[in-house]
């Protein structure tokens, strides 16, 4: 898995010490086409059977397997578990693709396909090596035609390899928190489906290993042939490295900035996300609501989640991809921040996400409280057109309104005519008129504003305002509406003292 070389040379000791079977497999064997073998794989030699993977290795699609043995005593090979396949299980074509493939290429032309992904793998291992972010699980002193590497923990810069233990302990501590194993999993998941996006040419595995966890690796023997992968290919495998490291180191050494600003701010509520790739998750809660989910309702629950998709609509014009929308255990939407740009400082950011919030919540408020004072404006409509039909009933008499002498009563001396009035409520001043103008004139008068015309005579439309603007505007109605309706209020009071009076 990790492109490692077992010691073979001591395996084989302890086989001929006990008697014992010994088998070889792996991808390494494809170097014993060369001339100049590794001494790592040089006992693979003496083995008593080994398996090739000869169709990988030349990018012949479909997986054909081939072991040799050193001895040909079949009780050997049975009791090691090799039994052989009948020829009716191998086929004919199997053999056959083999046997062309290696016939078209030649020793040469296999021997080049080997050295061809020695080559790539040492080239990906020279370009990243320099990188201190980027740790090689590499064998000490063996050769390997598999590079496994992946994005580990930023060092601090300012802590120099002359200080002592001591001194280290204390930097760290105090500067950088040592981070878990599932973020640096998540880091690597996420350079992985970068570098797939950005160069396809170059097959990349995402394996895990037992301590390193997840890891990128490169293995040009089993996809060099498939993929058409070349050196220039490399190169811009390691040029995306090379660019998205330092966005990678930013992101992770401002995580705890990032933590401890949310966790500050009276309007924000931090959420753990150990395996998000990114700065971290949060979410805005409004002054007036609880900042413990459990306790707040249902509608406080849609309230407060439509706050923060909207804070995260309005972000996005701005940081793009940077804020997307996520999840919370609770079912509440979030604001999940991805890789942080390094032009971005993280109290901007917060600042600008609190700011925007309050701005929203200001707005929702005004709303909310807008359409409390219309639906109490339609209610007292109501009333009016109520007290309307009773008048109306008083007038015709109490006989009009049996249901068959009345109609007799009425054919016989019809009512007089009386119109019902209907109501209109005006949003820009808040008063409640009736509804005379509209059926005298067929139409509803209101009052225009006068826009500035261009120099060729022709109307400017208004400027777009902007959402505090509209936000005073409401406020400024929801105040005069509040306004009339006391006053209404108070008329009425008035005219019930002056008729009991």
């Amino acid at each position: 898995l990790a492109g490692h070389t077992d010691n073979l040379h001591r395996i084989r000791q302890i086989s001929e010490k006990h008697h014992m079977w010994m088998h070889v497999e792996g991808n390494n064997l494809a170097t014993l086409s060369l001339l100049a073998v590794p001494s790592s794989v040089q006992p693979a030699m003496n083995a008593d059977s080994i398996t090739l993977n000869p169709g990988a290795w030349l990018g012949i699609i479909g997986g054909f397997w081939v072991t040799l043995f050193r001895g040909g005593d079949p009780t050997a090979q049975s009791s090691a578990g090799l039994l052989l396949p009948s020829p009716m299980e191998i086929g004919l074509g199997t053999p056959l693709v083999l046997w062309t493939g290696l016939q078209a290429l030649g020793y040469e032309g296999v021997c080049r396909l080997v050295r061809s992904s020695s080559e790539l793998s040492l080239h990906l291992s020279q370009k990243i090596g320099s990188h201190k972010c980027i740790q090689q699980m590499s064998q000490v002193a063996t050769v390997s035609a598999v590079v496994i590497f992946k994005f580990i923990e930023p060092r601090s810069s300012s802590t120099s390899l002359n200080d002592d233990k001591s001194s280290q302990e204390s930097s760290f501590s105090v500067n950088r928190i040592v981070k878990s194993t599932p973020l640096l999993d998540a880091l690597n998941q996420w350079l992985h489906n970068k570098l797939k996006r950005s160069v396809p040419e170059v097959s990349l595995d995402l394996v895990e290993l037992e301590r390193e966890g997840l890891c990128l690796k490169f293995d040009p023997l089993m996809t060099a042939q498939l993929y058409k992968t070349t050196s220039e290919h490399v190169d811009s495998v390691a040029l995306s490295i090379e660019s998205y490291l330092p966005m990678m180191e930013y992101t992770l050494l401002e995580q705890d900035g990032f933590r401890r600003l949310v966790t500050q701010h009276p309007l924000l509520e931090f959420i753990y996300t150990p395996d998000w790739p990114g700065l971290g998750s949060t979410f805005y809660v409004p002054d007036y609501l609880e900042r413990s989910v459990e306790t707040l309702t249902d509608n406080e629950k849609t309230e407060m989640n439509k706050i923060n998709l909207d804070l995260v609509n309005h972000l996005s014009e701005t940081y793009g991809n940077l804020v997307t929308p996520g999840r919370t255990q609770d079912n509440m939407v979030c604001l999940r921040f991805g890789m942080l740009p390094t032009d971005v400082h993280v109290d901007d950011l917060i600042a600008r996400v609190a700011n925007k919030g309050k701005e929203l919540e200001d707005t929702s408020k005004a709303l909310e409280k807008l359409g409390e004072l219309i639906r109490q404006g339609i209610n007292q409509a109501e009333s009016q057109l109520d007290k309307d039909h009773q008048y109306i009933i008083y007038q015709q008499g109490l006989i009009r309104q049996l249901p068959l002498v009345g109609s007799i009563y009425s054919w016989l001396l019809p009512p007089p005519q009386l119109d019902i009035k209907g109501r209109t409520f005006d949003l820009s001043s808040g008063a409640l008129d009736t509804t005379e103008t509209i059926y005298k004139y067929h139409m509803q008068i209101q009052q225009t504003t006068n826009h500035p015309a261009d120099d060729d005579g022709k109307r400017v439309a208004p400027a777009p305002q902007k959402l505090s603007e509209i936000t005073e505007d409401l406020q400024t109605k929801a105040k005069i509406l509040e306004s009339n309706r006391a006053e209404n209020e108070t008329a009425e009071e008035t005219v019930v003292v002056n008729s009991t009076g």
